[in-house]
């Protein structure tokens, strides 16, 4: 069950893979301020529970929130590169300071690649 806001937006986005909702998926992920209050709780727990060092434990916590990811669907291979992806773009909401718009840039091409 989904207990933070983390919890219930890897399970949203999980939801809108299984139903091949790209609109939708691309609507969640916002890179840009000003963020609406539940972006800013998920920075928040993502701050809190996976500060700088901690990409591996939150790239297990994706993995394991994103089994349409992990595990394909409709008999289609994994799209690891799609949970790597949201670690990043994680990371990237953690990180991101927009006071300092070199390592804005930065993460962004980091998110980009």
């Amino acid at each position: 069950m989904a207990n933070t806001t983390l919890d219930k937006f890897l399970a949203e986005i999980n939801t809108l893979l299984r139903q091949k909702d790209n609109a939708k998926i691309r609507d969640y992920l916002h890179i840009e301020p000003p963020y609406a209050q539940i972006y800013v709780t998920l920075i928040s727990e993502v701050r809190s529970a996976y500060p700088k060092g901690a990409e591996d434990g939150l790239e297990t916590k994706v993995s394991n929130a994103l089994p349409t990811a992990r595990d394909g669907i409709d008999g289609s291979s994994s799209w690891t590169a799609f949970v790597k992806f949201m670690v990043q773009y994680l990371v990237f909401l953690r990180d991101v300071d927009v006071e300092n718009l070199l390592e804005t840039y930065n993460l962004l091409s980091e998110l980009l690649q």
